[in-house]
């Protein structure tokens, strides 16, 4: 009997060393180094080991997971990537550090309080719109969002061109550095950098190319009294496919009214600008604020295409000389990419400040806790009389209307 009590109590002792180590993998980690082949990296990437087994990497499913105890090893499997499959032994994990060796590769995880990144960017002095202050070229302009709790914006314009990057940031105040997570390393300044100054006008960073300076955007948005009436889009991203896993809306994109470029252009000939009201949940106040936004409109007949400014993120640039095109004539989706899933929703007539409008409904899903819904003017190709986007996340909740308030004729 005593042997099976002590049997039974060194299984329980296992069995919970077990459970600890899974609860210690569990949670969000920044991917802070490499080393492989004598070379070092810092690929700055966030990884999430979720409870229920699933290894999410910048927001994608690329395996899932498991720890095993008897060789003290990360096991994944992926039909996503080969070079996900296989086995990590655990060199050393703490609350605060997690250091694995797969495949001749030494990889360095440090762990992410999302609460505490929250209160420490909301607390940074950062959060608002800035231009890019070491721009000698008076003719590209430069600006970086940075928004609650963790997601920034880099614009870069040119003409005939601009350039979009969006990823995550967090502010270490022990540290004094800030690190920008995103997919372009061509932008400064991604990557980790360490604040020389800050204050409510400018900031100063260090990076490995040098020092990063931008200067505080004075914000010319008009602030309008809230009447936000909350419509939450309770459609799933399920709802798009089969059950095997088919796309049921794929035909949906010829019932677009904005398939012919030419006909969009048209239709904007005759506009010189519009406005919108954007409201938006403010994460401070916890109430709705409204703000106008303006968007210039170019359009020529004999160009190959037009430019409207993409306002649809909660800020505009009307008013000055670079302008950055909405879309190429390809896209009938503006201003989403093309990596949305979408479905026509049917038709609406609708009534905003600027009139009534006959509009094709759109429902769009990208997958994860992103939803949009767009409703399309049908006889203004170019034109939406509505949006709402929202984002249903526990940590990056958010809920924004965009509504037709004038269409300004030339």
């Amino acid at each position: 009997m005593n042997k099976l009590i002590l049997s039974l109590t060194a299984l329980l002792v296992c069995a919970n060393f077990s459970y600890a180590q899974h609860e210690k993998i569990t949670g969000n980690w920044l991917v802070e180094q490499i080393e492989y082949d004598g070379k070092i990296e810092h690929p700055n990437m966030i990884t999430e080991f979720t409870q229920d087994g699933k290894m999410i990497m910048m927001g994608i499913e690329v395996a899932i997971w498991n720890y095993n105890k008897k060789n003290n090893e990360i096991v994944m499997k992926s039909d996503f990537d080969k070079d996900f499959n296989g086995n990590g032994k655990i060199i050393s994990i703490t609350d605060e550090e997690l250091i694995i060796n797969k495949d001749k590769t030494k990889v360095t995880y440090q762990k992410l309080d999302l609460e505490k990144i929250a209160v420490d960017n909301q607390n940074s002095g950062f959060i608002g719109e800035w231009e890019y202050g070491n721009n000698d070229n008076s003719g590209i302009k430069s600006l970086i969002i940075f928004r609650n709790p963790d997601e920034f914006t880099m614009i870069h314009k040119e003409e005939y061109m601009e350039t979009t990057v969006e990823g995550t940031w967090i502010f270490n105040k022990k540290a004094n550095t800030l690190l920008m997570i995103g997919f372009s390393r061509d932008l400064l300044p991604i990557g980790k950098n360490k604040v020389i100054k800050r204050n409510t006008d400018s900031f100063e960073l260090q990076n490995r190319d040098g020092i990063f300076t931008a200067i505080k955007k004075i914000n010319n948005k008009k602030n309008v009294e809230s009447t936000i009436n909350v419509e939450h889009l309770t459609f799933y991203y399920e709802d798009f496919f089969t059950e095997d896993g088919d796309e049921k809306y794929a035909e949906d994109r010829e019932k677009l009214p904005w398939n012919n470029w030419k006909e969009m252009k048209k239709d904007l000939l005759n506009i010189n600008q519009l406005v919108y009201s954007y409201e938006f949940n403010d994460e401070d106040t916890k109430v709705f604020k409204t703000e106008l936004l303006t968007t210039d409109v170019i359009a020529n007949i004999e160009d190959e295409g037009f430019t409207i400014e993409d306002i649809f993120k909660g800020y505009d640039n009307s008013g000055n000389p670079e302008q950055g095109p909405n879309t190429d004539y390809n896209n009938p989706l503006y201003p989403l990419i093309n990596d949305y899933t979408y479905r026509v929703a049917g038709n609406e007539q609708i009534t905003t400040p600027a009139g009534t409008f006959d509009c094709t409904v759109i429902e769009v899903s990208n997958g994860y806790d992103m939803k949009k819904k767009l409703w399309m003017i049908n006889d203004k190709v170019g034109v939406y009389a509505k949006i709402i986007d929202e984002n249903t996340s526990e940590y990056s909740s958010y809920y924004h209307l965009y509504e037709l308030q004038e269409i300004i004729n030339k």
